[in-house]
């Protein structure tokens, strides 16, 4: 796969579609640069590379919102072609008021095989010794763009990629100029980036920080599954959410049992932690970062 479907891949996963923010601006902003990027590593001269990917990364702020989602849609939908991308229901369909509402929308999957592959493709080559493609180092630079990077690495593995990345950038000029570039979010207005700055705050690696306790901030970012009664068994109540959501088309495996269970869901993690909301018990779905 080529650079922009690689990171459309990774970066589509779980997003809904005809959802408009910031953080979904941005993820497609980023595979604009990566459709460019695609054609810039052809060449072979690294200081018309290097002048050729900055001309280009400037040049996407003037495009028109049509045309860049007119690009987007050319990597996406190839993707979703030829089965590497799924479309099914959204896991936020499965929260109880939006159950309630009879509200319910879609999201796009990343076929699990072809989605590891990639991401362990990734992290070999950037935890491994060894040479690190200009591919891969395009790859990640995008990642670290839309924070996609927390969801592939763990803290421990991070201190160690971004070590060896610092190394590269004082070894290579290109490194050094495209992790100096920033993907801006053109097309945003005043509101959504507020709504981008409040998720940056909250961000954490112990979930979406303050979401997961005040759910009310952001309700896509703590799901909350009604369960029939009680359970004050861990694996009866892992077991109830993990069919529930099976039954709508979702890809579910326990990670670790215990009071806060770990699912892994349509190749994201989650600790489903016990709770009540409006004196309906059930689980809140709080997004675990490795």
């Amino acid at each position: 796969m080529t650079v922009a479907e690689q990171y459309a891949l990774i970066a589509m996963n779980g997003v809904e579609l005809g959802k408009k923010n910031v953080l979904i601006r941005r993820k497609k902003n980023c595979i604009l640069a990566a459709y460019e990027l695609d054609e810039i590593l052809k060449i072979e001269d690294e200081s018309e590379k290097e002048e050729r990917f900055h001309q280009r990364i400037k040049e996407l702020s003037k495009l028109s919102a049509k045309e860049r989602e007119k690009r987007v849609d050319v990597v996406v939908n190839k993707l979703v072609a030829e089965g590497k991308l799924e479309v099914i229901s959204a896991l936020m369909d499965s929260d109880l008021y939006m159950e309630e509402a009879g509200v319910t929308s879609k999201q796009y999957r990343a076929e699990k095989s072809v989605f590891l592959a990639t991401t362990e493709y990734l992290r070999a080559e950037i935890l491994e010794e060894g040479e690190i493609s200009e591919e891969v180092l395009c790859l990640t630079w995008l990642l670290k763009q839309s924070d996609e990077w927390n969801t592939i690495f763990s803290i421990s593995e991070k201190e160690n990629a971004e070590s060896r990345i610092l190394k590269l950038c004082l070894e290579n000029s290109f490194a050094k100029n495209l992790f100096m570039e920033r993907i801006g979010v053109f097309g945003a207005d005043f509101y959504g980036f507020l709504s981008y700055i409040r998720g940056r705050m909250l961000y954490t690696q112990f979930g979406i920080g303050l979401v997961s306790r005040m759910p009310v901030l952001a309700r896509r970012e703590a799901v909350f599954i009604a369960t029939d009664s009680y359970f004050t068994n861990a694996a009866e109540r892992t077991q109830f959410v993990k069919e529930k959501l099976e039954k709508k088309g979702h890809f579910c495996e326990v990670k670790q049992m215990g009071k806060v269970s770990l699912l892994e869901i349509d190749n994201a993690f989650y600790e489903l932690v016990p709770d009540m909301d409006h004196r309906v018990f059930g689980v809140r779905l709080r997004r675990y970062m490795l």
